[in-house]
């Protein structure tokens, strides 16, 4: 199986520690956060949706990032 499907088929849920920071997560068009982080959506269908999806998943990177650092809690 591809790296590609293992990720799709890998549902993720927001760490317990992010939980404080939903609120400062933007774009998200109405959608939860989650359902953002388990989509995969073409551009070429559905462009609005795919760039909240990329907007969701670079916020969310970012937030990992400064917790693994230890820069936020």
């Amino acid at each position: 199986m591809s790296k590609t499907k293992e990720i799709i088929k890998k549902k993720w849920t927001m760490p317990e520690w992010m939980e404080s920071y939903r609120s400062f997560i933007n774009n998200t068009g109405g959608n939860t956060v989650e359902d953002l982080m388990n989509k995969f959506t073409p551009m070429d269908v559905n462009m609005p949706l795919a760039i909240l999806e990329c907007c969701v998943s670079s916020q969310v990177a970012l937030l990992t990032t400064l917790h693994t650092k230890g820069l936020i809690k």
